[in-house]
């Protein structure tokens, strides 16, 4: 299920276990409705314009499909592994597929989708938009949270010393970035940092299995 503001209507999809997805507005009433078999996760633009349709670790289900906000497909992207995770930029324009064996950062224009595919240091586990055709990552062996531009050139990385499991989450416009690592002896490792890489908080907190969210301007975690 995923829902996103668009305009005064608010667009909800939901994917049933045979791919069916659905689209509802704020009244209850079905705007469209799109069959893809094997789809069992949804990712949304911050405006609506475009659904990401896919399927989390499934090796036989490794294309992620775009839908317009009127169901209209705009196109599709076929990986050779299975696909980890997803995400779309604010206004719709790029797409980030992380795979098992690397991540694919992709235009979304009036032609259809252009398509770069570049190999990562580590294993790909989570994406996130950043400004800018620029995403967020997080990699596994070593575990690290990175912003990397649509040529694969790393802008910055954040490494903590004992850290793992990392888990993010940016604002919509990717300015702000929140991150949780656990940490030894059953911490979780929490930072705020902005498109930079520079902290505006961090702090350790007793827990495991972090999960992290931002508020939409950035000001709470």
């Amino acid at each position: 299920l995923a829902g996103q503001p668009d305009g005064l209507e608010l667009q909800v999809a939901a994917a049933d276990g045979a791919g069916l997805i659905r689209c509802w507005d704020r009244d209850g009433m079905i705007r469209w409705e799109h069959s893809l078999p094997g789809t069992d996760r949804l990712t949304l633009s911050a405006n609506g314009a475009v659904t990401a349709a896919w399927a989390h670790r499934r090796p036989l289900h490794r294309t992620v499909s775009l839908l317009a906000a009127d169901g209209t497909p705009l196109g599709a992207v076929t990986s050779d592994r299975e696909v980890l995770d997803v995400a779309v930029s604010e206004k719709g324009t790029y797409l980030v597929v992380a795979t098992a064996d690397g991540v694919h950062f992709c235009g979304i224009g009036p032609r259809g989708l252009t398509r770069r595919r570049f190999a990562v240091m580590g294993d790909p586990r989570q994406v996130e938009m950043a400004p800018g055709d620029s995403f967020y990552l997080v990699c596994a062996n070593p575990w690290s949270v990175s912003r990397v531009k649509s040529s694969g050139r790393e802008l910055w990385r954040d490494e903590e010393p004992g850290a793992g499991d990392y888990h993010i989450h940016a604002t919509p416009n990717g300015d702000r970035l929140a991150m949780a690592g656990a940490g030894p002896g059953d911490v979780v490792q929490l930072k705020l940092v902005d498109a930079d890489g520079r902290r505006l908080h961090g702090e350790v907190r007793p827990g495991r299995a972090p999960q992290v969210r931002v508020s939409q301007d950035g000001r709470a975690v």
